[in-house]
């Protein structure tokens, strides 16, 4: 969950800063300025065992949908963000299971 990627961060001396995508919404080139620079690929942002994935994707799924389209979708329906999303600079990683996180973290040292 977003709390225990939180905690993993403070116990491993990280400083951060954390938004609520829910209460402060994103617009689209907002939420690629921060993805796209990075080495994460946009379609890992996407939580497709949510129910509203295929209300908006259809059976096809991700094929064949552009950047922009899947970024106007994600900031559209934030639900299907997966999260937390954790940047460090030009990496990134989704910060679950918390295990991927600590991988993560130490791979910045």
């Amino acid at each position: 969950s977003s709390k225990e990627a939180l905690k993993t961060l403070a116990i491993n001396k990280i400083k951060f800063q954390a938004r609520d995508i829910f209460i402060d919404s994103m617009t689209k080139d907002e939420f690629k300025s921060l993805i796209e620079p990075t080495d994460l690929d946009p379609k890992e942002c996407v939580r497709t065992v949510d129910k509203m994935y295929k209300k908006i994707f259809g059976e096809q799924g991700l094929e064949g949908v552009t950047g922009d389209q899947l970024f106007e979708n994600l900031v559209k329906y934030p639900r299907l963000i997966n999260r937390p999303i954790v940047i460090a600079g030009n990496r990134a990683c989704i910060g679950r299971p918390v295990s991927k996180l600590e991988e993560f973290i130490k791979s910045l040292n």
